[in-house]
């Protein structure tokens, strides 16, 4: 069924057809225009784990190469929080994205993973941008809940519903 074809069905008949795709499959969706398309396909590879390797290889690959996809791939991987441990990497190279949204999101995967590693890379990047900025405010907010381990400066109404970054109220 081709992507046409799966803008045409919605809810579960869309779910239960994406189950049936592949994991390569899933990631060329992430791409999709229709954002119900991409937005299920994160949701079905989702449901089968993590899948950073698979990330970081659509990224190599170019397949991951329009924003809505690195959005879509970045919120596969927050969704693991900590457990995704190696997609500290991944935020920190789309980080220097040029669209500002995948970069933004990229912040908040390195805030939330308090990882002191990537003070550097977030301060290094933060010198790139226009101090006059709202990413270099973002960028400054971003070092100092790095500093202060406590990422709720940098995003004070986030709640863990699900406990994934192992934040306490």
């Amino acid at each position: 069924m081709n992507t046409r074809d799966l803008q045409n069905l919605h809810g579960p008949d869309l779910i239960a057809e994406l189950e049936g795709h592949s994991d390569l499959e899933l990631l060329a969706l992430f791409g999709s225009k229709s954002s119900l398309v991409g937005d299920c396909a994160v949701q079905v590879l989702s449901s089968r784990g993590c899948r950073t390797d698979l990330i970081k290889e659509g990224l190599r690959s170019g397949q991951l190469s329009r924003k809505v996809a690195k959005i879509r791939a970045l919120n596969h991987l927050l969704r693991f929080g900590l457990s995704a441990s190696d997609a500290v990497e991944v935020y920190v190279d789309l980080l220097r994205d040029k669209s500002e949204d995948v970069a933004g999101t990229a912040l908040f995967g390195i805030v939330f993973f308090q990882d002191e590693g990537t003070i550097q890379n977030v301060s290094e990047w933060r010198e790139m941008l226009d101090r006059d900025s709202e990413l270099y405010c973002e960028a400054t907010r971003a070092l100092e809940a790095l500093w202060k381990k406590d990422p709720l400066i940098f995003s004070p109404y986030f709640r863990d519903r699900l406990g994934v970054w192992n934040l306490h109220p």
